[in-house]
């Protein structure tokens, strides 16, 4: 919030804030503080625009989440049936800066997706697809996610279990609106398992 004061004592003439999908709402130091410099940024006299991407799939289907394309093994947390808008970093960043100085930035909120839901079902058929080989799956229930949030004491515990928990229950976004106003080529699933299977 020290940053938004900065710039509206500034007199910047824009503010681009990256938060997190809308869809994002379990209790969660995380969320309080992303919804918090939203309020704060929307009250603040700014010129604001505010972008919530979905899941990253740079983070999210990699070997740091269990999501090891190297071995074939991924860790799905949830049933796997619940569809995600996945997005890349480097489309939200494209996005931020598209958004500075256009009428239609001025002032939104903006939910941010990739242009197909997938399921993590899905994703891991499409990686099995590019790469030739099974992979193998975990699954993380969404019960042991719930108790995993509630017993968290660590704030960073505490946000990651409230993360999973909602990657667990699917973040759909309909971009289609948003990309007749943005006209942005999104990068898809598929494109990121060639990128970093095959290279």
């Amino acid at each position: 919030m020290q940053l938004v004061d900065a710039a509206r004592n500034a007199r910047m003439g824009q503010f681009v804030y990256v938060s997190f999908s809308g869809s994002f709402e379990i209790d969660c130091p995380l969320r309080t503080a992303k919804r918090s410099v939203e309020r704060h940024l929307q009250r603040s006299g700014l010129t604001y625009t505010i972008l919530r991407p979905s899941v990253f799939m740079e983070v999210w289907l990699s070997p740091a989440l269990g999501f090891d394309f190297t071995k074939g093994a991924a860790q799905i947390f949830g049933t796997a049936q619940q569809p995600i808008s996945w997005i890349s970093l480097g489309d939200v960043a494209e996005f931020a800066v598209t958004c500075v100085g256009h009428p239609a930035a001025r002032n939104a909120l903006i939910e941010l997706g990739g242009p197909e839901a997938l399921s993590p079902e899905d994703v891991v058929r499409t990686f099995e697809e590019v790469t030739g080989r099974h992979f193998e799956t975990r699954h993380v229930a969404e019960t042991a996610l719930q108790e995993q949030w509630r017993v968290a004491a660590d704030p960073l515990q505490k946000s990651f279990a409230a993360l999973m928990l909602g990657f667990a229950q699917g973040d759909r976004i309909d971009m289609r609106r948003t990309l007749e106003v943005f006209p942005l080529r999104l990068g898809t699933v598929r494109e990121y398992a060639q990128r970093v299977t095959i290279g």
